[in-house]
């Protein structure tokens, strides 16, 4: 666990676990440390609810042997505060204030567990957005620090920071930056001039002071903020920036660098409308993003990529922004466009294109499985060194740290290089998780087809359509309504309800989500934004309604065939790949192993939002197999099907994600192999699936030529036609990820 490899802790936790079942000692204090390590295990790896069973059974067991006011009673409390907190801030300030009413009946007021209890509650109170409750923790906190170590202690610091942020919230910018000041004052008495706590710091009066439209103070404070954050870089010209590939803490850097572009763009607007700034910014965002492929490639674990994901975002929203903010600035906008694209894209499933490059470059190559592992094991000492350097060590263990991780880094490059040597086309597969070129997709794209991939700003409020044709390429921009996020769900709510009223309301949408493509385009692959993720867009109106009724109603779908994809990276990869359309049968059951090129699986399934994992489809059960098919199992699967349709309700779910998009079933499809997948976003009656389903087969068979997306077009069509199903709410839920 302190090495970095929770995957194998959690390995070995479980094992104990088992074993303490087997030897009769699962109610002994061994045992409660072992489900007390497991839920902080689980809590960060977001699997909450084990984490809240094993953090129960943990409290239970030291309840009975140490009774209720206990130091182990009171770390337990503290467990489950941190797994209530990251969903309910309520529940986890309860559990915290428990923590500290024993911790007061234990020790004396000042002890440093009372400050650190203090302090959880305080973050408490600060994420309901009660800041004079937090400010009141912090302050005691502060206190019994600063009375513990008069001389100024680095938890001291952390307090005055934390006070910081409060007065911040607060909009009091003047107390906010005197804490700001204390706390920078502790940590450089402490660390010296490089530290990433110190970092941090420069970052939040640079923030405070942008709002305020200071553009040189805020640049200042963070160029010094990338300047403590990296061991060789001292360089205060803001037109420099320091190598991505030295530094002490790489998410603080990203939040320094991000600030920086932030504020060149605002000087650019707000005072010098030079273009030296917008530019430098996009380079800054440029190494940034550089940056987020290093940690993502020497992370091991796929929560920490997916939260990685989700602050990558908003460093590629800004990319977006800016590179389109130049194209419009300059005589030569098209590189500025296709960079602009790149961020977009970048902002699309990386997690998933990493893990499916992954895997095929394994597969590929022929890897033996040994020697995945070392390289995992290497990965993992790499990043625990790093990590132990962030922490700012004294001299002594610096000098050890720095030299162990400089022979790591050179062992794991040797290991890199003979398999490199081996195995060639490994690591070029694996590590190919650059965004495609506009080039690349135009050479990809069929005459008559059209790549619409939309970006959500949330920052400016835009959003931003890029149209790809095999011979053009342009982005749309437009403002966002206030009414957006209601409009969609609207949209959706219409559907579900066959309430035509309110689907009119949806004109104004189907306007701005409208593809900008010509006549001669008849195929659309649609690579959705946020929300856009669930929603139909083939149900929305082409034209303005003039009926009563969705009969009346001439569709997106009467004129494009419309399919999805996660990414345009996934698109072109499946470009390449040859699709056997020319089955030995369609599997309409469900076998053990998924051999045949096209499964249709007629069942129920389970969606779960919070735990993605944990959903799942209902199989026949057989033997030892208890017929429940998890999402996590279907990650592990070899799954080569040219087709796999789920008729299962709400199958197209999932939990969304910043910078992955909708995770759930058909994500856990897509990257075990699957090449193209039909879901369904709400459960529609077992009669009118039947014979949308029927109609898309028989329409499949009739012409080898034609694509998944024209014949579930020509099926929805067809029940369209009909009199009992030609509401969208029995045909719009079902959509083709794919081609």
């Amino acid at each position: 666990m302190i090495k970095g490899r929770s995957d194998l802790a959690q390995d070995y936790f479980e094992q104990a676990r088992d074993g303490f079942k087997q030897l009769g000692k699962e109610n002994t204090k061994e045992a409660a440390r072992c489900f007390s390590n497991l839920c902080f295990l689980y809590s960060s790896n977001k699997k909450l609810s084990q984490a809240e069973e094993n953090g129960l059974l943990a409290l239970q067991i030291r309840q009975a042997i140490f009774g209720n006011e206990s130091e182990e009673v009171a770390a337990s409390l503290n467990d489950l505060g941190l797994v209530y907190g990251q969903i309910d801030p309520e529940k986890g300030l309860d559990y915290y204030e428990k923590t500290l009413t024993i911790y007061e009946k234990l020790y004396v007021k000042d002890h440093p567990k009372i400050a650190v209890a203090s302090t959880n509650i305080g973050l408490m109170f600060f994420e309901l957005k009660l800041y004079g409750d937090a400010i009141i923790n912090f302050e005691n906190a502060q206190a019994i620090w600063k009375k513990r170590y008069p001389e100024g202690h680095s938890n001291e610091a952390l307090s005055l920071l934390n006070l910081g942020r409060t007065y911040a919230k607060m909009k009091n910018t003047k107390a906010a930056l005197e804490y700001y000041e204390k706390a920078l004052s502790i940590y450089r008495k402490n660390y010296g001039s490089k530290h990433p706590d110190i970092a941090v710091v420069y970052n939040q009066t640079g923030y405070l002071k942008l709002d305020e439209n200071k553009y040189e103070a805020a640049l200042s404070d963070f160029q010094n903020a990338l300047c403590a954050n990296s061991p060789s870089f001292n360089e205060l010209n803001i037109f420099k920036n320091p190598t991505t590939r030295n530094f002490y803490n790489g998410k603080v850097l990203i939040h320094s660098l991000r600030l920086k572009a932030q504020a060149l763009e605002s000087m650019h607007f707000g005072k010098t409308l030079k273009l030296q700034d917008l530019k430098f910014a996009l380079a800054t965002l440029q190494s940034c993003d550089s940056l987020i492929d290093n940690i993502r490639h020497n992370s091991t674990n796929e929560n920490d990529k997916i939260e990685l994901g989700s602050l990558a975002n908003e460093v590629y929203e800004d990319g977006v922004r800016i590179a389109h903010s130049i194209s419009e600035l300059t005589p030569w906008p098209k590189p500025y466009r296709e960079t602009a694209f790149y961020f977009a894209e970048k902002s699309k499933s990386a997690v998933l294109q990493e893990s499916i490059a992954d895997a095929q470059a394994k597969s590929f190559a022929g890897i033996p499985q040994e020697l995945i592992d070392e390289e995992q094991n290497k990965k993992s000492a790499i990043a625990f060194l790093a990590q132990k350097l962030s922490e700012k060590p004294n001299s002594e263990e610096e000098k050890y740290l720095r030299t162990a991780l400089f022979n790591t880094n050179l062992e794991y490059q040797q290991f890199i290089k003979k398999l490199e040597n081996d195995y060639p086309s490994y690591y070029n597969l694996k590590f190919s998780s650059a965004a495609p070129s506009v080039a690349d997709m135009q050479k990809a794209v069929q005459p008559t087809q059209a790549v619409i991939s939309y970006f959500i700003a949330e920052k400016n409020k835009k959003l931003y359509q890029f149209v790809i044709t095999s011979k053009k390429f342009r982005i749309i921009a437009r403002t966002l309504p206030e009414d957006f996020d209601r409009s969609c769900k609207g949209f959706i709510n219409s559907l579900l309800y066959s309430d035509f009223e309110t689907y009119q309301n949806a004109q104004s949408l189907a306007k701005l989500l409208r593809p900008k493509v010509t006549r001669s385009v008849k195929n659309i692959v649609v690579i959705p934004s946020g929300r856009l993720g669930s929603l139909p867009i083939e149900a929305m109106p082409l034209k303005k309604i003039t009926g009563n009724h969705f009969k009346s109603v001439s569709f997106f779908i009467d004129r494009w065939a419309i399919s999805y994809e996660f990414a345009a990276g996934l698109m072109l990869q499946k470009s390449k790949e040859k699709i056997n359309k020319k089955s030995s049968g369609i599997f309409l059951c469900a076998p053990v192993h998924f051999t045949e090129n096209q499964l249709h699986l007629a069942t129920h399934g389970i969606v779960d939002s919070s735990d993605p994992s944990q959903s799942e489809i209902f199989l026949n059960s057989s033997g030892s197999e208890d017929g429940n098919l998890f999402c996590r199992e279907i990650y592990n699967m070899n799954m080569s099907a040219d087709l796999v349709v789920l008729s299962a309700c709400e199958t197209g779910l999932g939990k969304f994600s910043k910078g992955e998009g909708v995770i759930g079933l058909s994500r856990a499809l897509t990257y075990a192999g699957a090449k193209n997948i039909i879901v369904s976003f709400w459960k529609v009656s077992d009669e009118s699936t039947a014979e949308l389903m029927i109609s898309f087969y028989k329409h499949l068979i009739e012409n080898d030529n034609q694509s998944f997306s024209e014949a579930i077009r020509q099926a929805k069509i067809d029940i369209i036609k009909t009199e009992k199903y030609s509401s969208p709410y029995y045909w719009a839920p079902f959509v083709l990820i794919g081609k």
